[in-house]
């Protein structure tokens, strides 16, 4: 018989040789310096895994369960404080695939005791999750839930150190525990690194009140498969001669000519010649992917008149904010769009109606007071969730529980379209910035790429293991973000419906993704959750950069200052519209631990926070003069109460 250290050390590396993890494996090798196996000690050893892993006959009894479980989280919680947070990751998927082993084994009333006397360990992390496993008491209705089906198909990623590694299944070889052993080996997926490396995922933001503590994910792909997808190149730039450089290119020349006239006394001293001006257009511009109509020139004049007239938002010049509140909504409405220039506001009803108002005819309305200027129109079968004005500012999209999406006309008050391809409910919408693409995202776990003049989708994104909440067009148009309940942002490209990213790690979202914003110039995606954390990625690096934790309540929308984007405004239903620094934000969090002055600076992230009277904020967004827009609904009780 081997030794029992040999046997851990075997089993390590067939569990990184069997999923494939052979950079991991190689790493293992190197730090534990041991030598190639020959093949009869493969041959015993094989038989030796085989016989721990499957041993069937403990687990006939469901006290089993209830011991290995418990003796985990003992072991955990008397160990080392260095391999704890480590270790206690393992403890959730551990407990999920106890209680579904019960009820597969029709122990439904086992599984249920099981489940009462450990769901304090999770209920913290998993509120939303522990609520549909309670449901679950049948084997029936395991096999046609899909949190279950989802859960058993699936591997959870799960980062240990080689160390932590091994200690476990040293305690799982010195314990007997075959039932963890089982489920190890069948339902995670453990990437192995060294202790060098397993610095870096241990960077922690300076105002994360969860330092050390680690969820385990479930993305559907293995770490391997996520490095690589990660590892793409992407051209998250602008595309080139868009408006923004034209804005700058005429800002940039106004000051250099201003600068030339202030010089131009000494150059006729001198008799030198005046400096052509040339503008420099930045390298990381980018080609359209994807066929579009291109806007008018009256609309392409109009935007840079717009942006032209902008003022930089920052840290020492903070936005505007123009708040419009909804009084006797008698709790019908579910989402509001403000456009881009203030004429139009829309909301989708929970009564399946919609209904939009043209701000321009204000004056009129005084002249007039018994004339009511809204405009409600009618044509869903469910609740609309969402609306969303096209950035050409004549038409409009509404998302419904019917399954469907509608294109609304603000010139004829009609319906001029009808999307069907969803199978579930559509939770959100989005225009792409150019006005002829849009996105919905649904309960289907599905988001689809229409346009508006086809009835049918161009492009259908499959990925997400639970319902797509959130959706977002990056600037170029060539990307399109999704946020899902399974607390992962993925991003996907256009021109071939393929996920390019996935943006999730060990220590981000903990609650299903609720917003997403990008900034103007293309590199950076914000995340706002359940929790009410906002998460900032670096799309070129694939990274987290920041971790944004103020709002007591979920995030309901977000958005960046046009231009810079130095500004990122979030907005939640705990009523306060807050202000990020992201200049600040986008220092390197490395370089910022390392220095204590730095860090102390870095706490100044949040520049302001402005709370609303009982008003849950619906909407934000900055206009093209950089004023902020916001609204909500008044959620108390007003004088003379009407009918909305």
């Amino acid at each position: 018989m081997l030794n029992l250290e040999k046997q851990i050390n075997y089993r390590v590396m067939k569990y990184l040789e069997n999923n494939q993890m052979y950079g991991t494996l190689k790493t293992f090798e190197n730090e534990t310096s041991l030598a190639r196996l020959t093949n009869n000690q493969r041959i015993e050893r094989d038989s030796l895994v085989d016989l721990i892993l499957f041993d069937p006959e403990k687990l006939r009894y469901p006290q089993f369960y209830f011991n290995s479980y418990q003796s985990l989280k003992n072991w955990i919680n008397t160990s080392l404080k260095l391999f704890q947070d480590e270790l206690r990751v393992l403890l959730y998927p551990i407990f999920l695939h106890c209680y579904f082993d019960l009820i597969e084994k029709q122990k439904n009333e086992r599984a249920l005791e099981f489940f009462h006397k450990f769901k304090h360990d999770h209920l913290e992390k998993f509120p939303t999750e522990l609520g549909l496993l309670q449901s679950i008491t049948t084997k029936r209705q395991m096999e046609t839930n899909n949190f279950a089906t989802t859960t058993r198909s699936k591997k959870f990623n799960i980062i240990l150190s080689s160390h932590s590694f091994e200690l476990y299944f040293t305690f799982l070889q010195e314990m007997e525990l075959d039932l963890l052993n089982k489920i190890t080996y069948k339902y995670l997926n453990i990437r192995v690194i060294s202790s060098s490396e397993l610095r870096r995922y241990k960077i922690v933001d300076d105002n994360d009140e969860t330092e050390g503590e680690k969820l385990a994910l479930m993305t559907g792909e293995t770490f391997e498969e996520i490095f690589s997808m990660n590892s793409q190149k992407i051209e998250w730039g602008l595309l080139k001669n868009c408006i923004e450089d034209r804005v700058n290119e005429k800002r940039e020349r106004e000051l250099f000519e201003k600068k030339e006239r202030i010089l131009a006394i000494t150059r006729k001293r001198k008799r030198t010649k005046a400096k052509q001006f040339v503008f420099q257009e930045p390298l990381n511009r980018t080609n359209s992917l994807i066929p579009a109509p291109k806007l008018t020139i009256q609309e392409n004049n109009r935007r840079i008149d717009e942006l032209s007239r902008s003022i930089d938002a920052g840290e020492n010049n903070l936005p505007s904010i123009c708040m419009f509140t909804l009084f006797n909504s008698q709790n019908k409405v579910n989402s509001v769009d403000i456009s881009k220039d203030s004429r139009y506001i829309t909301i989708g009803c929970s009564d399946s109606s919609v209904r939009y108002w043209d701000l321009t005819k204000q004056l009129e309305k005084k002249k007039n007071k018994k004339e009511d200027f809204s405009k409600v129109m009618h044509g869903h079968q469910g609740e609309v969730y969402s609306v969303k004005i096209s950035p050409l500012n004549h038409s409009f999209v509404s998302v419904s529980q019917d399954g469907t999406a509608r294109l609304w006309s603000f010139e004829t008050d009609h319906c001029l379209s009808i999307y069907n391809g969803h199978n579930f409910p559509i939770w959100d919408v989005d225009f792409s910035p150019f006005g002829y693409y849009f996105v919905t995202g649904s309960m289907d776990k599905t988001a689809m790429l229409w346009s508006t003049d086809s009835e049918r989708p161009h492009r259908l994104f499959v990925g997400h293991l639970s319902d797509v909440d959130c959706v977002k067009f990056h600037p170029n148009s060539n990307y399109v973000a999704t946020g899902s309940s399974d607390r992962t942002v993925r991003l996907w490209s256009l021109s071939d419906g393929k996920c390019v990213r996935i943006f999730a790690d060990m220590k981000g979202h903990k609650s299903g993704i609720t917003s997403l914003a990008f900034s103007p110039d293309g590199q950076l995606l914000a995340s706002g959750d359940e929790d009410g954390v906002i998460c900032l990625w670096d799309i070129g690096k694939s990274m987290r950069i920041r971790k944004f934790n103020s709002h007591d309540n979920y995030i309901t929308c977000m958005d960046f200052s046009v231009l810079n984007g130095n500004i990122l405004a979030s907005g939640s239903v705990d009523n306060t519209v807050k202000i990020w620094n992201v200049e600040l934000a986008r220092k390197n969090p490395i370089d910022i631990q390392r220095s204590k002055i730095l860090k102390h600076k870095f706490q100044n992230v949040l520049l302001k926070s402005f709370p609303t009277k009982n008003t849950p904020v619906l909407h934000l967004g900055f206009s093209m003069r950089n004023i902020l827009h916001a609204s909500g609904v008044m959620t108390s009780e007003v004088p003379n109460k009407q009918e909305f």
